[in-house]
């Protein structure tokens, strides 16, 4: 449970239950394609559930400016428009954080949607297609601290009849954007830098003919794939992409919703440039990687059962449960609907094992459904090299859940990573070994030691401004002895506003008539 939260830093006090139903914003790379691809077709479409907080903000208002018009409605279907709407607060000292450089993108330090006085979040987003027609702008078009607004934006307007000048904050600015200015060099777009960096912003994208290429990507990078295919929608010929090994196949998914069908053939996807997209309705399903906080949490805490609602399921993003499985965590899919009852949470508390109901709705582009896991004591496991590209970003959870099962846990296939900045390995060992559990880190590899849980006792740690360290190091906290304070904390907000508000209510300072039942019945089981 939480003592106290505010951007700077928060407090967790250990708790013994984690109970109840979570929704978990919208998946961010998945609502910026959706919206990106809607802007650029012809016709109509209504965006639900886009993540409308942070630096998520970004790109609708960069599309609104490029002559797209784009208005919201509320929950309640009142209308409103993104005219007047504030831009994201520049970063300071104290809420810089890593750029959305990594797969997810989950790095940028942004206070709240309250914070910034923005509008409520918006119950659909309502766009009207530019059929590939866009305007030029009179001003810099400022990406501010959102590296996927900067690398989508800067791949689509590569490719268009006019000039635009992009600029970014000053974190965004001192990251290179490699590979991604090499790539675009190579299909012969005309980008000049305006600052002392040619990888880096400010850069002045000028009209050119864009060519379609063949392009061997070195690693599993969806932002890149995804920049490269847009910037071939408005190539000459035909871009092809060939992937090492199976990849997050979001963009592909969303080209496919939007009509623009490219051509898939074992590794390889396609696009033909001058390629039309029409609009369609999109739903944005809840980000897979915020809800494994809840699922290894819940997995862990004995007794503890929590379900998580419309979350995005797609096979490519799911490997972590894989990990839980071998831990330990007895998963059953079984159809289901509805919310369960409090009578029904207790009959499943006392039942025992862990288990998993999946309800899945596979009538957009992304399966969608919830997922409840009910927890015990879970064993260390061996996580193989060839599984870490399937679990980047689930990775900080997944050593959370290490230092709190039995046995050790051997992470291998670590080496690329390391490169990154931060290095969320280095980050989580770090914090992990200020909670008392002995870590050993190697080059390629880490190795956890855990012990129930027993060894972790609260201490003073950081995010390293990154949100998922941040998350995986709260999830840790909920097991550990004494209290854990979490400095740099900012960047959480930023990937996820109410994350500490749902971890008070999970872990049981929300007094509602099911959680006094779970504690009266946690007690009975006790005793």
């Amino acid at each position: 449970m939480i003592a106290k939260s505010h951007p700077s830093s928060i407090t967790i006090r250990p708790s013994r239950q984690m109970f109840g139903d979570v929704t978990v914003p919208g998946d961010k790379m998945i609502a910026q394609i959706g919206v990106l691809l809607a802007a650029m077709g012809d016709g109509e479409s209504v965006i639900t559930g886009y993540p409308w907080f942070g630096e998520n903000i970004r790109l609708p208002q960069a599309l609104q400016g490029l002559g797209v018009h784009i208005n919201t409605s509320m929950a309640d279907g009142e209308p409103a428009t993104l005219a007047g709407v504030p831009a994201p607060t520049p970063p300071t000292a104290s809420n810089i954080a890593s750029s959305d450089s990594t797969p997810g993108g989950y790095g940028q330090a942004t206070p709240t949607a309250a914070e910034l006085n923005l509008p409520p979040m918006p119950g659909s987003l309502h766009i009207r297609g530019c059929r590939r027609q866009l305007s030029p702008l009179a001003e810099p078009l400022d990406c501010g601290e959102s590296g996927t607004a900067l690398r989508l934006l800067t791949a689509l307007l590569a490719g268009q009849p006019f000039a635009t000048r992009i600029t970014a904050g000053a974190h965004l600015s001192s990251l290179k954007l490699q590979p991604l200015m090499a790539v675009l060099g190579h299909m012969k777009a005309d980008i000049r830098p305006q600052g002392p960096a040619a990888d880096r912003p400010p850069f002045l994208v000028n009209p050119a003919p864009v060519k379609g290429i063949q392009l061997r990507a070195p690693h599993d990078n969806g932002q890149l794939k995804t920049a490269v295919l847009l910037a071939g929608l408005f190539a000459q010929g035909t871009t092809s992409i060939i992937q090492q090994r199976p990849a997050r196949n979001h963009v592909e998914k969303m080209l496919e919703h939007f009509h623009c069908r490219p051509i898939v053939q074992g590794q390889t996807v396609r696009i033909k440039g001058g390629s039309t997209l029409y609009g369609e309705d999109l739903r944005i399903p809840g980000d897979f990687t915020l809800a494994a906080a809840w699922i290894g949490a819940a997995a862990a805490m004995p007794r503890g059962l929590v379900t998580v609602r419309d979350i995005g399921l797609n096979p490519n993003r799911t490997k972590f449960l894989r990990v839980l499985l071998r831990m330990g965590a007895d998963i059953h899919a079984r159809e289901t609907s509805g919310t369960m009852s409090s009578r029904a949470y207790t009959r499943a508390v006392l039942a025992g094992p862990i288990f998993l109901r999946e309800s899945v709705d596979y009538s957009g582009p992304e399966p969608v459904g919830f997922l409840t896991v009910t927890g015990r004591a879970l064993r260390g496991v061996r996580v193989e090299a060839e599984e870490i590209p399937y679990l980047v970003d689930e990775l900080p959870v997944i050593v959370a859940m290490a230092a709190v099962a039995s046995g050790e846990t051997v992470i291998e296939g670590l080496g690329e990573l390391r490169a990154k900045s931060p290095d969320r390995m280095a980050a989580m060992a770090e914090n992990l070994r200020a909670m008392g559990v002995p870590v050993v880190e190697r080059p390629d590899s880490m190795e956890i030691q855990g012990s129930g849980g027993r060894s972790l006792r609260g201490a003073p740690v950081s995010t390293y401004g990154d949100a998922l360290i941040g998350i995986g190091t709260a999830v840790a906290a909920i097991f550990a002895r004494g209290t854990t304070t979490i400095t740099e904390a900012a960047c959480i907000y930023g990937a996820y506003p109410d994350f500490y508000a749902d971890l008070q209510r999970l872990t049981g300072t929300d007094e509602s008539t099911w959680t006094k039942l779970a504690r009266k019945v946690s007690r009975m089981v006790e005793t």
